[in-house]
């Protein structure tokens, strides 16, 4: 296990298929965490492997399966997530009075896992919330 820093924010590819959120597409840009080759290492693990990522939120820990993929632009101990509901589910929605939450600085726990990545479908049931319209599987 590792504890990394994470930023989010948005990417070409995410943006091409953010009308059609229900797509393997949209799921294969967003259902990702990218880490520094060492994390990588550490995390004993190839392009593609499952994590668990986890933010102990208060009395509750808030855990999602993502595909790591090594990418050298991210500083060792730091991660980037695409914007997305994987991002927005990880995230704590504290503000800290801003109005947004910290999609820039949020601590989390990776671990290599080997379970399947929940579909956005899936992940809109897991919280409460209504599956996306459109695009279909």
């Amino acid at each position: 296990m590792i504890q990394v820093l994470v930023n989010t924010g948005r990417t070409i590819m995410q943006g091409m298929y953010v009308d059609h959120k229900n797509s393997r597409d949209y799921m294969r840009e967003t259902a990702v965490i990218r880490l520094h080759p060492v994390d990588m290492m550490k995390l004993m693990l190839d392009d593609g492997e499952h994590v668990r990522a986890t933010v102990h939120e208060g009395e509750r820990d808030v855990s999602v399966v993502l595909a790591a993929y090594t990418d050298e632009g991210i500083v060792p101990g730091n991660a980037f997530i695409p914007l997305g509901p994987y991002a927005n589910y990880l995230v704590p929605g504290d503000t800290s009075s801003t109005g947004m939450p910290h999609f820039k600085s949020t601590v989390v726990d990776v671990i290599a896992i080997d379970v399947p990545i929940l579909t956005v479908s899936e992940l809109m049931a897991t919280c409460g919330g209504t599956p996306y319209h459109g695009g279909k599987l």
